[in-house]
């Protein structure tokens, strides 16, 4: 199925994601912490 995404949203662990294929579409501060919006076509 083309086109389809997952989209995890993790606030600790965006480099261990982004080692594993998944690209950072947002970064953005909340609750005083980073966190990102992170997507990996399925």
């Amino acid at each position: 199925m083309q086109g389809l995404s997952a989209l995890p949203h993790t606030h600790d662990q965006h480099s261990f994601y982004a080692k594993r294929g998944w690209r950072v579409l947002e970064h953005l501060e909340a609750w005083g912490k980073e966190h990102y919006l992170m997507s990996q076509d399925l």
